[in-house]
C-alpha cells in the first residue's frame, strides 16, 4: 500500500514537468480553395455469393459516395465523401470558395455550421500550366 502511495505521488509530480514540456500543437492553417465539380455516386454492399438459397442473402445496404474535385494552389484533389444518409451540404457547390486543410491522406473543412468534416484523397494533378502562388 506504502509503494503504491509513492508510486501515484511520483507520478502526480512528475505529470505536470511532462505536459509543461511538450510544444503547443500548431494552429492548422486552412487555405482558399475553389470547388471544381461534385459528383455523387450510389453504391451497394457486394453481390451475396453464398449457397444455393438467396432468401438467405444478407440485406444490401445502400451507401453514398460524393466525390468533389478542389483546385488549391497548383493541384487539383479530388475527395471521397461516403455516407448512408442521402445528404451531402450544399457547401460544396461548382465555384463556390472554400477553405481547407490539406493533411497527407485527408482533407479537412470547416462548415459553415460551426461542424467540421473530413474526405480521404482519392486523387491529386499538379497543374503545371498555372503559375504555382505560394
Amino acid at each position: 500500500m506504502k509503494k503504491t502511495i509513492c508510486v501515484i505521488a511520483l507520478f502526480v509530480g512528475i505529470a505536470p514537468v511532462l505536459s509543461a514540456s511538450k510544444s503547443p500543437k500548431q494552429p492548422v492553417s486552412y487555405q482558399a480553395a475553389t470547388v471544381v465539380s461534385v459528383q455523387k455516386h450510389e453504391a451497394s454492399s457486394p453481390q451475396y455469393m453464398g449457397g444455393d438459397n438467396p432468401s438467405d442473402a444478407p440485406l444490401q445496404a445502400e451507401y453514398y459516395v460524393y466525390e468533389v474535385a478542389l483546385h488549391v494552389n497548383c493541384a487539383t484533389y479530388v475527395g471521397r465523401y461516403e455516407t448512408q444518409l442521402n445528404y451531402f451540404p450544399s457547401f460544396f457547390a461548382s465555384g463556390r470558395q472554400v477553405d481547407v486543410h490539406v493533411a497527407k491522406h485527408l482533407l479537412f473543412f470547416n462548415l459553415p455550421d460551426g461542424q467540421q468534416m473530413r474526405m480521404t484523397i482519392v486523387q491529386k494533378k499538379n497543374d503545371s500550366r498555372a503559375p504555382c502562388g505560394g
